[in-house]
């Protein structure tokens, strides 16, 4: 799995984690939507740590807890 995937993937289980839709993440963290839709869609394969720093702050979770899981340990590129 590459990087992008993962954090693709990784969004994708907070949003169902905290029962928000794409379009409310974007609301609470203050990311545009066109940036994060454009990103989960595959357009970009890079994202910026400011915006999953922004994602964190929106939904309470540390830098750290975005990146504590499996899905980051079955990293083959970027």
């Amino acid at each position: 799995m590459r990087f992008s995937d993962a954090v693709r993937e990784r969004i994708r289980e907070i949003c169902a984690q905290y029962d928000l839709t794409l379009f409310a993440l974007c609301q609470i963290s203050d990311v545009p939507e066109a940036t994060l839709r454009q990103f989960m869609r595959g357009y970009y394969h890079d994202i910026r740590l400011s915006t999953i720093y922004r994602i964190c702050g929106g939904i309470g979770i540390s830098v750290h807890e975005f990146f504590n899981s499996e899905l980051f340990d079955q990293i083959s590129g970027l």
